[in-house]
């Protein structure tokens, strides 16, 4: 599994403890701006507490030039990471670099504070079935709130099997 823009590890780690075979990989470009103390040390250092330290390992790269071949990852994760690309079109070069990583059957999950519909479309474009998951009505009353600065929820994606 990959955990993208996986920061200090709460994913990747609870990941990696839940895996019977295989091993969990994030990447992340390390920045402090987008995460305190944001380090691969760190990430390293929790997944030694956490007992998962041999399961884990980690690469520092963009997510929207992903360093690995097609096809490589069965799961594909991201938590509050993908808005941080500035641009729309890093946000939506970011999310197929995800597709095109994943393998046939495999999933991707990717929860963040907006631009949800614009993942979903994305992902579809690259030929997954995609959807956005949670409270319609959560999500507008937040967007609300914030005057339209956060609408969380999770993508959920899929790669039909043969493609």
């Amino acid at each position: 599994m990959l955990d993208v823009g996986c920061g200090r590890g709460l994913m990747l780690i609870g990941a990696a403890r839940r895996l019977a075979s295989g091993h969990a990989t994030g990447i992340d470009l390390w920045r402090t701006e987008d995460l305190a103390g944001n380090a691969p040390e760190a990430t390293l250092a929790n997944a030694a507490a956490e007992g998962v330290r041999e399961r884990v390992s980690l690469k520092t790269g963009d997510m929207c030039a992903l360093p690995f071949g097609d096809a490589s990852f069965d799961v594909i994760l991201s938590q509050a990471a993908v808005h941080n690309v500035p641009e729309a079109a890093g946000r939506r070069r970011a999310v197929e670099e995800m597709a095109r990583v994943l393998r046939p059957a495999g999933t991707i999950l990717l929860a963040d504070i907006r631009n949800l519909g614009d993942y979903a479309d994305a992902l579809r474009g690259q030929g997954l079935e995609a959807r956005v998951e949670g409270s319609a009505i959560g999500r507008a009353l937040l967007g609300i709130i914030t005057f339209g600065a956060l609408r969380p929820g999770l993508v959920r994606a899929r790669r039909p099997a043969g493609r």
